[in-house]
C-alpha cells in the first residue's frame, strides 16, 4: 500500500502529527529542536518515492498558525532537513524535490478567512498537472485573489513560490513549479498521480 493510500485509509486521529518537546534528528544533539514531526512522501528527481520525516514550528514566520510544509519548501533555504523513517538525518536539496505528499490538514488547517469566503475572494479549479516525466496529477487548486486577477492563470503568474500545491482528496502535494510541463483546468476528475497511456496509466504514488 503506498504513502498516499495508506494516509486515504488510516482513521482521523492517525492522520496528525507525533509531538515531541525534545524529539532527536537520529542522535546528532545539533538537531535536537523542539518541533512537531509530520510524516511526508518526497520524490526526488530521478528517485523513487520515499517516506520522510518533516519537523515544523508551531508558529510560522510569514502568516498566522503554525508552520506548514510549503513553509519549508518556500523558505528560500538550499537544503530542507528532515529524517528517513529509521532516524537518519537526510537534508534535502530544495532544487531536487520534484514533489512532496502531505497531509491535506497539514498544509490547509482550518481553511480560509470566513470574510474571504463571505466576499467570494476564494476560487477553486480542478484540474490536470503534467510534469517533466511524463507524470499527470489530477487534483485542485484553492486560492483567494482579488476581482480581476483570479484566473489560473493569475494565480499561476502572481506567485513567487516555487511548490504549487494541488490538492487530491485528503492529501497535499506541493509540486515544484520547475518540474511542470502544463496546467490544465478539468471538468472535476480527483485522483492519484498517474503515468501517461504507454504504460497504461501506471500509479507512481
Amino acid at each position: 500500500m503506498s504513502y498516499v493510500q495508506s494516509l486515504l485509509n488510516a482513521p482521523a486521529d492517525k492522520r496528525g502529527t507525533t509531538r515531541s518537546q525534545d524529539h532527536d534528528l537520529a542522535t546528532n544533539k545539533a538537531y535536537r529542536v523542539p518541533k512537531r514531526r509530520v510524516l511526508a512522501q518526497v520524490v526526488l528527481r530521478g528517485h523513487a518515492p520515499k517516506d520522510v520525516w518533516l519537523y515544523l514550528s508551531d508558529s510560522g514566520n510569514s502568516h498566522w498558525g503554525r508552520e506548514r510544509p510549503s513553509d519549508l519548501l518556500n523558505g528560500g533555504s538550499g537544503f530542507i532537513p528532515a529524517s528517513d523513517t529509521d532516524g537518519k538525518v537526510v537534508l534535502l536539496q530544495r532544487d531536487a524535490v520534484v514533489m512532496l505528499v502531505v497531509p491535506a490538514e497539514q498544509e490547509v488547517g482550518a481553511g480560509y478567512p470566513q470574510e474571504l469566503e463571505q466576499a467570494g475572494l476564494i476560487t477553486t479549479h480542478n484540474l490536470e498537472v503534467l510534469l517533466h516525466d511524463g507524470t499527470s496529477l489530477n487534483g485542485s487548486a484553492t486560492y483567494a485573489r482579488p476581482d480581476g486577477g483570479r484566473r489560473l492563470q493569475d494565480f499561476l503568474n502572481g506567485s513567487d513560490n516555487l511548490f504549487f500545491p494541488v490538492r487530491v482528496g485528503d492529501v497535499m502535494l506541493l509540486v515544484n513549479r520547475n518540474c511542470i510541463v502544463s496546467v490544465s483546468p478539468t471538468a472535476g476528475r480527483n485522483d492519484y498521480p498517474r503515468r501517461r497511456a504507454e504504460d497504461g496509466a501506471k500509479r507512481v504514488i
